[in-house]
């Protein structure tokens, strides 16, 4: 029997037993009540409104996100983490690929890193380099193999026609999930993104139950991975954790990444959590830090034990400095920024 819970998220029989055998809880206190970081504290402590021409102020959007959205309560407690026997990370030589690679390494004793493009050799017995085109459906299978879970984040990562997406993208998170049913893995770790509701404006707060609205051909594949989550923890019980991803990067490059930037640090951290926790049917959380100035409620991600420790406000002044961009360029008016405008491709 299938049923969802107080957090939103499915359950299904067999899978809270397999992580919890993982886990070896401690007398620590629940991740919420670490104490925040420097840069925690300056968002909580300074009293600054959002740069943009909403008709809504900064405060009204806070009462309309603590009037929708109540806080779920979280149910995660720390706990000392057992490595897996051997992860799968996809995308390994992309640019969050190459950070990935050597933050996840105290979460599994080997790592297989894959991707089209060319990977730097392994660096030690820890570490598997396995080339593979996503768009091969037999190549994916014999990748997988031999996993115990999977974080997906190989692809095309950024706007480009539909023929471009299609292969790595959408067959390729078919063939993932397929080898993932095959081989008997039960975790996936999906890499969305913002791009999934990139039309909302941005003076609209959101929760991940939201209606989708993709912004791009890149959107819609992401949304199509979500639904490819959905549908095989449905019929075979693969547990996904989705992140859709803002924007990660060393620092934020512009006023909207203001609103949507993660740090590697606090992807590390979402990450594992999505890794470990038990139980997450499948889940969808956005993937950002503890910005001041936010469109996105993520109280999904609090039931995952996430708490994010880093902020964009510490770099406010030297992206104010930037030039303020006219009022109807969508990297000022929607969510998605630049990709709202991105295409027709071919014409």
């Amino acid at each position: 029997m299938v049923v969802n819970d107080d957090a939103g998220r499915l359950n299904h029989p067999g899978a809270l037993e397999f992580f919890a055998s993982r886990l070896a809880p401690t007398e620590s206190p629940e991740f919420c009540n670490d104490p925040p970081s420097i840069s925690t504290k300056v968002a909580l402590t300074t009293n600054g409104k959002p740069n943009n021409t909403s008709e809504k102020s900064y405060d009204n959007l806070q009462q309309i996100n603590n009037d929708r959205f109540p806080r779920i309560p979280m149910t995660t407690t720390q706990t000392a983490r057992a490595p897996f026997n051997r992860l799968l990370l996809t995308g390994a030589a992309g640019g969050l690929g190459k950070v990935l690679r050597e933050s996840l390494r105290p979460y599994a004793n080997v790592i297989r890193l894959s991707d089209i493009a060319d990977i730097a050799p392994a660096i030690d017995d820890r570490e598997e380099v396995v080339p593979c085109d996503l768009a091969d459906k037999q190549a994916v299978h014999q990748l997988v193999e031999g996993v115990d879970a999977i974080l997906h984040f190989g692809g095309v990562s950024t706007e480009r026609s539909f023929e471009e997406i299609l292969g790595a993208n959408i067959c390729g998170v078919f063939h993932i999930y397929e080898a993932a049913r095959r081989h008997g893995v039960k975790r996936v770790i999906f890499a969305s993104s913002n791009h999934v509701i990139g039309f909302y404006k941005q003076d609209e707060v959101i929760d991940a139950h939201s209606p989708r609205r993709p912004d791009s051909y890149y959107g819609l594949s992401k949304s199509y991975g979500e639904d490819m989550a959905t549908f095989y923890f449905d019929r075979y019980g693969i547990e996904t954790v989705s992140v859709r991803i803002g924007s990660s990067f060393p620092v934020p490059q512009n006023r909207r990444m203001m609103s949507t930037w993660l740090s590697f640090g606090d992807l590390t951290q979402l990450l594992e959590r999505a890794l470990y926790t038990p139980n997450v049917g499948h889940t969808v959380v956005y993937g950002a830090s503890d910005n001041k100035n936010v469109w996105w409620d993520n109280r999904y991600a609090t039931a995952l034990g996430y708490a994010p420790q880093d902020t964009s406000e510490v770099f406010r002044e030297q992206v104010e400095a930037q030039p303020m961009p006219a009022t109807d360029d969508p990297a000022r008016v929607y969510q998605g920024g630049a990709f709202c405008a991105a295409g027709p491709f071919g014409d």
